[in-house]
């Protein structure tokens, strides 16, 4: 494509990790789960695997 640099067009990743990782800077507390095969809609792509993160994540609340 002329003039594009090779820099990718949606650098969502990134965007995504911005936030909360100025949410962890200031203390908070961020965990990222990534479901290997599943995109945009884990919940519906990997319903066990996200149910699962789900509820470990809510426990972790829960005991702190």
């Amino acid at each position: 494509m002329p003039g594009w640099d090779g820099t990718p067009a949606q650098p969502m990743l990134a965007q995504t990790r911005h936030a909360p990782g100025l949410y962890a800077r200031a203390g908070g507390r961020v965990r990222e789960i990534a479901v290997p095969g599943a995109g945009h809609a884990v919940h519906v792509e990997r319903p066990e695997e996200f149910g699962a993160a789900l509820l470990e994540t809510l426990s972790e609340g829960a005991r702190t």
